[in-house]
């Protein structure tokens, strides 16, 4: 090869990479702002469904992702009809970063949400919501399993008090 064919070739590369950044940068406003829907659709699991005592009603436990792109995950608990599905209604409690749940129906009246460690961000202590003649009220506790915090972390570097409160 010759000096003045290793530069045509070498134009020739110049000019190819030119158009191709061109034809890249023509393509830049196509391309979306945001993620893809199916990325950032909510992804609902339901963990447990515990009928109670009577039959009436069911006490679910639903698990929520916020989608492949988002590691959110957030736990609802619902009380519906027996053996109906969830629709979307106002959960009795919404929670993240909950640790080993459980729903116990104490009576037919009194359920009971256990856990271990959660980040509760909504509760209600009464369903149903709305007034309805067919439904019998239900009284929701919650019952964390820690004999102290249930979300702080405690130790000489946390930022829980010394002490519980008095009661």
């Amino acid at each position: 090869m010759t000096y003045a064919s290793e530069s045509r070739y070498a134009r020739i590369i110049r000019r190819m990479a030119f158009v191709a950044v061109f034809a890249a940068g023509l393509c830049v406003p196509l391309i979306p702002e945001s993620p893809p829907g199916w990325a950032m659709r909510p992804v609902r699991r339901e963990l447990l469904r515990v009928p109670s005592p009577t039959l009436e009603c069911d006490a679910v436990l639903l698990e929520t992702r916020a989608g492949v792109m988002a590691k959110r995950t957030s736990y609802e608990v619902y009380i519906v009809g027996h053996g109906v599905a969830i629709k979307r209604r106002a959960p009795v409690m919404s929670a993240t970063r909950m640790r080993e749940p459980a729903l116990r129906w104490r009576s037919a009246n009194l359920l009971e949400i256990g856990y271990l460690r959660a980040r509760i961000e909504q509760f209600t202590n009464y369903w149903p919501h709305e007034r309805r003649k067919a439904a019998t009220p239900v009284e929701i506790h919650l019952a964390p399993e820690s004999a102290t915090y249930s979300f702080l972390v405690t130790g000489p570097n946390s930022t829980a008090p010394a002490t519980l409160p008095a009661r």
